[in-house]
């Protein structure tokens, strides 16, 4: 373990450990929002269950390109072979997620009706699908994002790196404020989407500086894009595993009482504070020091 690991891991934990924190508390507010909007109805279940399709796609693709895999191969490099890098990841992820997220788009409703046929037969599918296909733009730029966050945690930009998810929650708080009044319900999914553009956004200057991007993305290291896949498949089937179960215990939820899934969803954010405010901000600063031993 490099020297003085034990020393600055603390400090770097308290330095990033308000922003955890703080996203945290904007994801109570944003909950409360919905809980004093809709309350516990069809129109939360509607959009909790929109979220289902996308998430599994973010989960299974993302998980390819993770930054949990991306930045010990970063880190093994240098700066000199970074570019090259990023550029084959940016543009192999890119593809497949663009052309799976089209997918997706036309099989939606196929896909939403066997889920959730409560919602068919209470005349809420139509809604359902317009609300899955906006958010399907969300796992595209987390994706994204997630792979600029491998540079900006090698960078040691922890602050900037933990400021995303904050943007991001208050993107969704701007789409039940804001657009909610003006589109109904597919304004909480565009707000979702500005949130997932935020997120990505804010990386994008720092990234640009660093001399990232000042040229067309392309595939142009092929053997390293294939070997990061390779590597990254067991997490990737792991994750997809869970996410297919939650979306058996969101379609399980669906046959019961109308707020079933809103009260649902409500109490896994709220289990999923704690380790939001310790374990990120210990795993953000640790782990591109541990990938360098």
């Amino acid at each position: 373990m490099p020297q003085g690991f034990d020393f600055f891991l603390p400090k770097l934990r308290h330095l990033s450990a308000p922003f955890p924190l703080l996203s945290s508390l904007l994801a109570l507010l944003r909950d409360r929002l919905f809980a004093h909007t809709f309350g516990a109805g069809y129109e939360l279940d509607i959009y909790y269950a929109a979220f289902r399709i996308p998430d599994l796609l973010f989960v299974a693709i993302g998980a390819l390109v993770s930054v949990y895999i991306l930045i010990p191969e970063l880190v093994s490099r240098g700066k000199d072979g970074e570019k090259d890098y990023i550029d084959t990841i940016v543009t192999g992820f890119s593809v497949l997620a663009v052309a799976v997220a089209g997918l997706a788009a036309l099989l939606a409703p196929s896909i939403l009706e066997i889920l959730f046929p409560r919602f068919v037969e209470s005349g809420h599918i139509e809604i359902l699908v317009t609300l899955t296909r906006i958010m399907l733009l969300q796992p595209i730029l987390l994706g994204l994002s997630n792979i600029l966050a491998a540079i900006t945690q090698v960078r040691a930009r922890y602050g900037l790196y933990a400021l995303s998810p904050i943007l991001y929650n208050l993107g969704i708080i701007g789409g039940i404020v804001l657009l909610y009044p003006l589109w109904g319900l597919p304004g909480l999914a565009w707000g979702v989407v500005i949130g997932a553009s935020f997120h990505l956004g804010i990386q994008v200057p720092s990234i640009v500086a660093d001399g990232f991007f000042l040229r067309i993305p392309r595939i142009v290291e092929s053997r390293a894009l294939l070997r990061t896949v390779l590597i990254s498949v067991p997490r990737a089937l792991a994750l997809s595993v869970n996410q297919i179960a939650f979306v058996g215990l969101t379609a399980l939820a669906a046959t019961l009482a109308p707020g079933s899934i809103a009260v649902f969803m409500f109490a896994f954010n709220l289990n999923n504070v704690p380790l939001s405010i310790i374990g990120a901000s210990y795993s953000v600063a640790a782990f591109p020091t541990l990938a360098a031993v």
